[in-house]
């Protein structure tokens, strides 16, 4: 990203396919946080088949599943970044609610991560 020269590029961290990929926090923390652009907030399983399918109906708000959104929230902080963030949610319930609905509740999940992250663990 650094050796592109494009003051707007960078990378996405999606905390679903950052987890399910194999990932770990701590491979977050020689890289520098310009090269962050934003982080996708939701959780789901830990999966080990059928990865196309759980990525497109599995990834849940964050804070409903099993994956440390909390800690990749603190590691990408550590490195610099602190926004923007944003929600992606993909399950069958939850895109059957109503547009405000949805919002309210992608909303009230994000602050509760971030809240989590902010304070001592």
């Amino acid at each position: 990203m650094r050796r592109s020269g494009a003051p707007n590029a960078g990378i996405l961290v999606d905390v679903w396919h950052f987890y399910n990929c194999g990932a770990s926090a701590d491979i977050l923390v020689d890289l520098p946080g310009a090269g962050i652009a934003a982080v996708q907030l939701n959780d789901g399983p830990l999966v080990h088949a059928d990865f196309l399918h759980h990525a497109r109906t599995g990834r849940a708000l964050p804070g409903q599943g099993d994956l440390d959104v909390v800690g990749l929230i603190r590691a990408v902080r550590a490195v610099g970044f602190d926004g923007p963030w944003c929600v992606e949610v993909n399950t069958p319930e939850f895109r059957a609610l109503p547009a405000g609905e949805a919002a309210q509740q992608a909303a009230d999940a994000a602050r509760a991560v971030l809240a989590g992250a902010a304070r001592p663990g």
